[in-house]
């Protein structure tokens, strides 16, 4: 092989490696765009779902709410001439009562104020405190006074991710005792909770969809805060959430 056709074979190597460097940088490219569409995809759904929590929020809270104060006005006006009458209308007023804690309770599940007004910290510890009566199991949160750095969405969809979690505890797990701990470590918030429930095999399905216990409406929230997320779980040691937030 002469010198000429040397220089042939390397021009033609040389293209073809620029040809595969260009292939590649196109397909890495590709990936990344799919990436950041699907991400903000998921914003879009996430925010959307936000802004209709808010929305039903607000109609319960300004109009619903203001509805049954005003009938239990009207029914406390009549006048009760018999004890038969009087204890019907307690009865009335007993249930108005109950039906308007149910709103302020479900209004505050749905677009929780304090967590606006004192943070998250403060508005988790109300969570869990209203939360605490109604389960069937001992709930151990710990949540150390240290300054985070997330904006308002970004505490919010953290609210979401312990509400997912207890929520999936009370469905699934048939525990005695769930822990959700915080902790700060560098510039990363990182969440450990553990319950000693049931379990259940990663490859269920009812658990990896939206229609199972919500796993992957955690995983979609911890990925839009770049976070991280580590899942053990198995029919005989309960269910380990290990998250990693970063405190930016």
């Amino acid at each position: 092989m002469d010198q000429k056709e040397i220089n042939i074979y390397i021009r033609i190597l040389v293209f073809c490696f620029l040809l595969l460097v260009i292939i590649l940088g196109f397909i890495i490219s590709f990936i990344n765009q799919n990436k950041k569409f699907h991400k903000e995809k998921l914003e879009a759904e996430i925010r959307g779902s936000e802004a209709e929590r808010r929305r039903i929020a607000s109609d319960l809270h300004d109009d619903l709410g203001p509805i049954l104060a005003s009938i239990k006005i009207y029914v406390n006006a009549l006048s009760a001439d018999t004890d038969k009458d009087k204890l019907l209308i307690h009865k009335i007023n007993t249930n108005l009562d109950g039906c308007l804690q149910q709103v302020r309770e479900m209004s505050n599940l749905l677009m929780p104020n304090i967590l606006q007004r004192k943070g998250l910290r403060n508005a988790l510890e109300e969570f869990i405190a209203n939360m605490e009566p109604i389960v069937n199991f001992e709930i151990h949160f710990v949540f150390p006074k240290f300054h985070t750095n997330l904006n308002e969405e970004k505490e919010l969809n953290v609210y979401r991710i312990i509400q997912e979690i207890v929520t999936n505890t009370i469905k699934h797990s048939g525990c005695s005792k769930l822990e959700i701990i915080f902790a700060k470590s560098d510039n990363v918030i990182l969440l450990n909770s553990y319950d000693n429930g049931v379990g259940f095999e990663s490859n269920d399905i009812s658990y990896s969809t939206t229609s199972g216990c919500g796993i992957s409406n955690i995983k979609n929230r911890i990925n839009l805060l770049n976070g991280k997320i580590n899942l053990v779980s198995n029919k005989a040691d309960g269910t380990k959430y290990s998250i990693q937030i970063p405190n930016t």
